[in-house]
């Protein structure tokens, strides 16, 4: 039997690319960025004390993908380690004294990690083929200029202590196969070249490890629905009936948006969580259309919860301005008399919220 020219290994990536490679530069100005980050990235993996043995550089014109072998040794959250060191450099890079404005860049990263396959490729040299490297490039073409955005599978890969730091935010975005992928936004504050803005195109999904930051007092709002008035109550409304639900914002500054959380909760268990940006004319809402399904959901037999909202008014100002929800409607597919409890969350996103839904990649 011919014995087997490839292997599977246990593979953590760190996929990479300029951002936005071609524009303004000329193919001089384009040599000087690729070998920029060639050095960023080979002085990272010095830096990290990652053998040579233990990593495969592919490089893919505008960017890389770093492959580090996994082993018992090796540090479960070295691919992030490895993001911030050339992050870093980058930032270093194109803050200098010497590079022209054409020389300066940034650069959007996937991380991910998986079983995959160790091959040699059409010209003999080593390569990788497999889920984790395909979904890794797909996380990172979701990403913004400065995101660093891991898979599940490698968020799930850092310690607990890690996962709890708060530094993670989660998201969900469908590819062009229509399947959902789930991402985990890195949102350190103290990682020198790291941007947290959220990109384009994404939906936030929200369960025990997600949970939405209650924000101060002076953002006060009412439900004026069953005697609602004060924050954090829970109101219960039939299924099937309408309510007006308004937000009243008193220190909004010119740029900021927050995103709304609904979660409601029906006397069968049955939850789930919806979400809005606002002020509005930053972009729409999460899905593209005025009908939503219950993101997470416990169904009892036969059952399925739907959520309908319309805005009533927009919002013509940053602040001062309230924005009302009417319409509320929650419905089961039965003649049940169930009751909703609804609880209001707040989340702050954020500056420059338009990025979010602009759509635009970054290329």
């Amino acid at each position: 039997m011919e014995p087997k020219d490839w292997q599977v290994r246990h593979v953590r990536y760190v996929f990479m690319d300029v951002v936005q490679f071609t524009k303004g530069r000329t193919s001089d100005d384009q040599v000087v960025v690729v070998r920029a980050l060639n050095n960023i990235v080979r002085r990272s993996l010095l830096d990290l004390n990652v053998r040579e043995e233990d990593q495969i550089l592919l490089p893919t014109g505008d960017g890389m993908c770093v492959c580090l072998y996994a082993s018992e040794s090796s540090s479960p959250d070295l691919h992030l380690r490895l993001a911030e060191h050339i992050l870093r450099g980058v930032k270093e890079f194109s803050t200098a004294n010497d590079p022209l404005p054409q020389h300066t860049f940034k650069i959007r990263v996937g991380i991910d990690e998986h079983n995959d396959c160790i091959i040699k490729d059409i010209n003999g040299n080593v390569n990788v083929a497999g889920v984790g490297i395909s979904r890794c490039q797909r996380i990172m073409d979701k990403a913004g200029a400065g995101n660093v955005m891991l898979s599940r599978k490698a968020y799930e890969s850092l310690s607990e202590a890690e996962r709890a730091s708060g530094h993670f935010s989660r998201w969900s975005f469908k590819t062009k196969h229509q399947d959902v992928l789930e991402a985990f936004l890195y949102t350190a504050s103290d990682v020198f070249g790291l941007d947290t803005t959220v990109p384009g195109g994404l939906s936030p999904v929200h369960d025990a490890e997600s949970v939405p930051i209650v924000l101060g007092d002076e953002l006060a709002f009412s439900i004026p629905t069953s005697g609602f008035t004060a924050r954090d109550a829970i109101t219960q409304i039939e299924i099937g009936s309408d309510s007006t639900i308004e937000f009243a914002m008193h220190t909004l500054a010119p740029g900021q948006a927050y995103v709304f959380y609904f979660h409601f909760r029906t006397d069968l268990n049955e939850q789930g969580w919806i979400g809005f940006c606002t002020p509005p004319k930053y972009g729409r809402f999460w899905t593209d259309a005025e009908r939503t399904d219950v993101i997470s959901t416990n169904r009892g037999p036969n059952r399925e919860m739907s959520i309908w909202w319309l805005i009533k008014e927009r919002w013509p100002e940053l602040k001062g301005k309230p924005v009302e929800v009417n319409r509320l409607r929650i419905r089961g597919d039965d003649d049940n008399r169930t009751m909703v409890q609804v609880r209001v969350d707040f989340k702050h996103v954020g500056d420059r919220m338009h990025q979010v839904h602009s759509g635009s990649n970054n290329h």
